[in-house]
């Protein structure tokens, strides 16, 4: 809505408000303009984010105490608004659509099974219902978590305890809608270099990327990945607290990204905290199949929360861990997932079944880029004898639930869930 308006336009711009009665709505006074809710009540002191001209993008205008917006300044605390009332930087207005969307799913466990099943049939689309697929696609990034390394090599296709995953099942999470993935994990060097190798050449022969490990390609330590949506830059990073006892290659010393030095990763935060505006951690750690938070967890959590991260994710335990909304001395907010259980795998066991979507939105604000929206959402793995299929749970039904190998109904699964996120999850 532009500020520049006739005293005619003004006049009518009144009588038409008069009229919208029940409407949230902009009125101009003695004081300047002024935002006026449907019940009467105008918006005063500090910022406040409105879809002024009804165009689904908000804007952020910034309210004195009198309930008038600020115009053609520097607001009290730095910023500077333009004619119309709305933050601007380098010129450029401000808008909520400067936010991002993300999804993460847990781990993408490929068990023995799995493969047999998917062989047989030609394709690994049954891994991923089409009910999670549809909710990949309200988020502007969905990011996969694979366990388990893939191989060019058809011989070396293999479960539990050393994975050897075909490509097939890649192509596969893609269709579902995964746009990056994250490779550091303990099974990372299960098929030595050769796996990280197919791996990485799967995912950039489609554009797709990936973090956490390093082909022979890319000798060079490359600590983070930068992505630009929606005009927010992330920085992308992940670190593995092991490989299970295979050494890394000498001669490719970054081939996985490893938790085991927090003066390097702290280093690695601070150029990624300088090259983008909000910084994210996958971290695979914790103790397997264990509902608590163990010493190495926290420590690490300490170390991303002093370096100033915005979001870590982490897998690794197979099963769920809380939410929690952690805060620095200064303020400084860092939203951490311990751990979101299993998407899909063929782990016999009903907590290993129940697993989480993370979902959580980073917008820009006068304050900078902040997470404004955070969810853990139940995704339950549906097991038969012979294969998995990962559904919502909001869309898992009782008549599925009597199929699943562990005989446990959707009220039950839902109470697992909030037993094993100590009701930090989502009810949805």
């Amino acid at each position: 809505m532009s500020f520049r308006l006739s005293r005619v336009i003004i006049i009518m711009f009144i009588l038409f408000a008069s009229l919208q009665a029940h409407a949230d709505t902009w009125v101009v006074t003695d004081e300047g303009w002024k935002f006026q809710y449907d019940d009467g009540h105008f918006e005063t002191g500090g910022w406040k984010w409105i879809d002024s001209d009804r165009d689904c993008h908000a804007e952020c205008y910034y309210f004195r105490e009198n309930g008038s917006i600020a115009v053609s300044t520097t607001t009290p605390d730095g910023f500077r608004v333009n004619a119309d009332g709305a933050w601007v930087e380098n010129g450029l207005v401000q808008k909520k659509d400067t936010a991002v969307t993300i999804a993460v799913g847990g781990d993408n466990l490929i068990h023995q099974q799995l493969i047999d099943y998917g062989l047989a049939a030609g394709s690994f689309d049954f891994l991923y219902s089409r009910e999670l697929a549809e909710e990949l696609q309200c988020a502007d990034l969905a990011v996969l978590s694979q366990e388990t390394i893939f191989t060019d090599r058809p011989d070396q296709y293999h479960g539990y305890p050393d994975f050897g995953t075909p490509p097939a099942v890649g192509e596969s999470a893609l269709r579902a809608g995964f746009g990056l993935a994250a490779c550091a994990t303990n099974h990372a060097l299960d098929k030595g270099i050769g796996g990280i190798n197919a791996t990485a050449a799967f995912y950039e022969s489609r554009g797709i990327p990936y973090i956490g490990i390093q082909s022979t390609a890319h000798p060079q330590y490359e600590p983070f990945r930068v992505l630009t949506i929606n005009g927010v830059r992330l920085a992308l990073l992940n670190y593995t607290y092991g490989t299970n006892g295979i050494r890394i290659p000498r001669n490719f010393p970054y081939t996985v990204h490893l938790l085991n030095d927090p003066e390097a990763v702290r280093q690695d935060i601070a150029a990624a905290r300088n090259t983008a505006d909000a910084v994210l951690v996958f971290a695979h750690w914790g103790t397997e199949f264990s509902p608590e938070i163990d010493a190495l967890q926290q420590s690490w959590t300490n170390v991303f929360l002093e370096s100033g991260v915005d979001v870590v994710i982490g897998t690794h335990p197979h099963v769920l861990q809380p939410m929690v909304l952690l805060e620095r001395d200064d303020g400084h907010p860092m939203l951490v997932y311990y751990s979101l259980g299993n998407l899909v795998s063929a782990q016999n066991w009903a907590p290993a079944s129940i697993g989480g979507l993370a979902e959580f939105t980073i917008a820009r604000t006068p304050a900078g880029c902040r997470v404004t929206d955070h969810k853990l959402k139940p995704v339950v793995t549906h097991q038969t004898d012979s294969y998995s299929t990962t559904y919502p749970l909001r869309c898992y039904t009782d008549e599925l639930a009597a199929l699943h190998r562990m005989h446990l109904s959707v009220a039950q699964w839902r109470e697992l869930f909030d037993i094993w996120t100590k009701g930090t999850g989502s009810a949805e």
